[in-house]
Formats: C-alpha cells, sequence, structure tokens
C-alpha cells in the first residue's frame, strides 16, 4: 500500500527554492549525536560523522513517519527507534532485512563553509558557494530572527534606494546611484554600487559590491580607503512562511592592509583608540544598528504581491529571475 504525504505537506515541501542554505554551526554539534532543525518547511537531521561532513537527512522515518531523533547512529546508520530500521548517513538507503518494500530515506547534498553547516533543498547543486580560505580569513558571526519571509528580507539587502531614507544617519547623505547589476551565471549576479564622496556618510564607504548566489545568500565586499579587506555574508534560512533566520558572517582578513583592527575604524574613533576596538565589536554595531533600522520595515511587509520598477529595482527583478529558474 503507498501513502503519500497530505497536500499541506506537499505544498511546505515546494514553497522555497531549490538552493544551499545554511543550517547550523559546525561547533554546535557533536559527534555520532543527531541535531534536529526545521526549516524550508523540512523537519531535517543532521549528523556529525568522524572524519566527514555532517550529513543532511530528513526527520521522519520512511516507514511509520517516526522522529528519528529518538534513534541512534550505529555503523554509519540511523537506527529507529521504534523498530530498529536502519537508514546509510551517506545514501539513506535502508540496511536491514525486516522490510521487504523498497523504503529509503532522503538524504541531502551537504557542505561546511565558513564554520557552518549547509544543506541544499534538492537532488544535485545547480551552482556552488563560493569559499574563503580558512589560512587567510578568521570567521565571526551573528544570528538573528526576523518576522518576514526569505523574499523580503534578500530583497531588503539588495535594495540602494532605502539607503536614504532608512540608514542615512550611517551609510550616505543623499540618495546613491542604482545598482549596476550584471548575471555572472544562471543563478548568481553581482550588484555593484559606487558612492561619490559628498554621499560616502560616517563611514566613507567608497564601493558597496555584492554578489548573489540563488535564494537565500549574499557576499558583500566593503571598499574603504581603496582596500577591501573585510567580507560579510548575508544567509537567511527560513524557518515558517513569515519567520527567518538571518546570519551574518563576517570573513576578517587576518593580514590587514593597513595597521588598524578595521579599515573604518579611523572614520569613527580617534586613531589611537583603534587598537581597542575589536573586529568582533565593532561588527556587533555595525550589523545590529542596520538591522534594527531594517527590521522595522521588514515585519511590516504584509503582502507578497511586488511591482518592481525598471530602473530602481533591477537587481530586485534579477533575483526574481533567478528564483524563478530555481522552482522551476
Amino acid at each position: 500500500m503507498q501513502l503519500t504525504t497530505t497536500e499541506t505537506e506537499a505544498s511546505q515541501n515546494q514553497r522555497y527554492a531549490e538552493g544551499w542554505y545554511i543550517v547550523v554551526p559546525v561547533n554546535k554539534l557533536k559527534v555520532n549525536q543527531p541535531f534536529a532543525v526545521d526549516i524550508c518547511g523540512k523537519a531535517l537531521l543532521v549528523v556529525q560523522q568522524p572524519g566527514k561532513t555532517a550529513a543532511v537527512i530528513d526527520r521522519a522515518c520512511p516507514h511509520m513517519g517516526v522522529d528519528l531523533a529518538t534513534g541512534k547512529i550505529c555503523d554509519g546508520a540511523i537506527v529507529c527507534a521504534y523498530h530498529g530500521a536502519a537508514f546509510s548517513l551517506e545514501t539513506g538507503n535502508y540496511e536491514g532485512t525486516a522490510f521487504v518494500s523498497p523504503i529509503r530515506l532522503r538524504s541531502y547534498p551537504s557542505v561546511e563553509r565558513y564554520g557552518w553547516i549547509w544543506f541544499y533543498n534538492g537532488t544535485t547543486p545547480r551552482y556552488e558557494l563560493p569559499e574563503f580560505d580558512p589560512e587567510l580569513y578568521t570567521f565571526s558571526f551573528q544570528k538573528f530572527q526576523a518576522e518576514a519571509s526569505m523574499e523580503t528580507l534578500m530583497l531588503n539587502a539588495l535594495d540602494s534606494l532605502h539607503f536614504q531614507y532608512i540608514h542615512n544617519d550611517l551609510l550616505t547623505t543623499k540618495v546613491p546611484q542604482y545598482y549596476d547589476v550584471a548575471a555572472t551565471s544562471e543563478y548568481s549576479f553581482r550588484c555593484q554600487l559606487n558612492i561619490e564622496p559628498e554621499a560616502r556618510g560616517k563611514l566613507s564607504v567608497e564601493v558597496m559590491d555584492r554578489e548573489v548566489f540563488g535564494p537565500s545568500m549574499s557576499v558583500n565586499a566593503i571598499t574603504v580607503g581603496g582596500h577591501t579587506e573585510d567580507y560579510r555574508i548575508y544567509a537567511v534560512c527560513p524557518l515558517k512562511p513569515r519567520l527567518t533566520t538571518i546570519v551574518l558572517v563576517n570573513c576578517t582578513l587576518k593580514k590587514r592592509v593597513q595597521n588598524t583592527n578595521s579599515a573604518y575604524l579611523p572614520q569613527l574613533v580617534p586613531p589611537w583608540l583603534g587598537w581597542l576596538v575589536p573586529n568582533s565589536l565593532f561588527y556587533l554595531w555595525i550589523n545590529f544598528t542596520l538591522f534594527r533600522q531594517d527590521l522595522q520595515i521588514n515585519k511590516n511587509v504584509i503582502s507578497e504581491r511586488r511591482s518592481p520598477d525598471m530602473n530602481a529595482d533591477k537587481a530586485a527583478i534579477m533575483y526574481f529571475k533567478v528564483l524563478k529558474r530555481l522552482r522551476s
């Protein structure tokens, strides 16, 4: 007898575009101890195995739907606590003889990047995540939750026109030019904003260069003083239709061009105070300030119906094209 998922379950699984999504920090995982998460409309299990990238699998046993978080890990397999059915963490195949019907546990592609585990919401990745060499960069992060959809948060991150109204006390003092937007692949595109000297605000940001990958992440490079030393990875992962996790991963160059804790600090504090302000505290402050302003707007977006302007919203239009490809 073949049982199928309900219409509600099916719609939840199809709601989120195919792509890479950030899941859990590596340092939260313990070897052979299942870690349960609920993201992208899916109940998932993350399992760290010795010497391997953590496996990401469905948490419901395909036999009778029991939560596999109550099971145990044995010889590279998750063993269900109800009937003892064992499924390979690598392939999802059933490893036993009790059941003759073909059953299989769904597993997902996973990678480790920037100290986090990511999973691909699909079968075969259509694009790869960018890499930063841990020999050259240190990684730190801040994590937020927002009462907004994944798409709303990504569109906000891509929008340049709101700087004048929302961030005029921090980033710029007048309307900047719109992003120059260009595709870098079928599933990624680049936005570059050059800010005129009189419009650079307190941080003296010269260039904001953002490359977007798939539906849920972008890499933001900020140029100050002619140098791009640090990158901020903006990653979003939907928990529910209007509840989303935001992770900001700061990639900080270990050997800096300027002899300061941050290229931005000379614009904010006297040089003799720069050594007192660690990068982690600076990033915490700048990210908190930006998000406190943005989240007030994001949580008040009440409709997914949008009419992007062909000139002002070039980045948004490109994002919708990527979403369409990844939903096809």
